[in-house]
């Protein structure tokens, strides 16, 4: 399966929005607790991955 160029188009702008949304929600971290996010999620994506 692929995805036609305006399909790749509308993948890259939801996943840009995404990050934006991501970005601007991590920036009210402040000093070591964005990175202390960082790691407990990716233990959470670990563990669930198996």
């Amino acid at each position: 399966m692929t995805l036609t160029e305006p399909g790749l188009r509308l993948i890259d702008a939801a996943v840009g929005a995404g990050l934006a949304v991501q970005s601007e929600a991590l920036s009210a971290l402040d000093g070591e607790r964005g990175p202390q996010l960082a790691g407990l999620l990716r233990e959470l994506l670990s563990a669930a991955q198996g």
